[in-house]
């Protein structure tokens, strides 16, 4: 896929280019072929970085195998193409978002994705906003920073009420 109006941005798993050189997947020397290939196009960049909070943000769509990560980027709402691998075995929450993931099996249907978001066109827009709502709900419009503070203060007070009790 090569097209000048979209950026790719490959974020590999830390441990990836080690577990390729100990399984014998990718030795090390056509790594540094492939990463030299891959950086030297003018709309491709490798992330190494340890915070992918920044990714998150700046991205306007992710494709991704099964990650931790994709709780965080359902989120913000933005689609998220899940390359399906046999072995995946999502747990409760993975299995009730998934349902807001384009599904791809192969390289073709990845493309077909993005091109179809890159005109626009995200029919599971609604289904994600439903899922977060029913799974992930913040109705009260507090944020999280906000309900932390407020359970922490709870429980401090709390924590006061019985030891005055204690004490008299």
């Amino acid at each position: 896929m090569h097209i000048e109006d979209v950026e790719l941005l490959f974020r590999p798993h830390p441990q990836m280019w080690k577990e390729f050189i100990t399984s014998g997947e990718m030795p090390e020397a056509e790594q540094q072929a492939y990463r030299a290939e891959y950086e030297k196009r003018p709309n491709t960049f490798i992330d190494t970085q340890k915070d992918y909070t920044q990714m998150i943000y700046a991205s306007d769509v992710v494709v991704a195998d099964a990650t931790s990560m994709l709780a965080e980027y359902f989120l913000t709402g933005k689609p998220i193409i899940y390359c399906h691998y046999q072995r995946d075995d999502f747990l409760e929450l993975g299995t009730q978002l998934a349902r807001g993931y384009y599904i791809a099996n192969n390289w073709e249907e990845v493309e077909a994705y993005l091109e179809m978001l890159r005109h626009g066109f995200d029919p599971l827009r609604s289904r994600r906003k439903k899922i977060q709502q029913e799974v992930l709900p913040v109705s009260d419009g507090m944020s999280a920073g906000e309900h932390i503070r407020d359970f922490l203060k709870e429980r401090f007070l709390e924590a006061d009420r019985v030891v005055e009790k204690e004490l008299s």
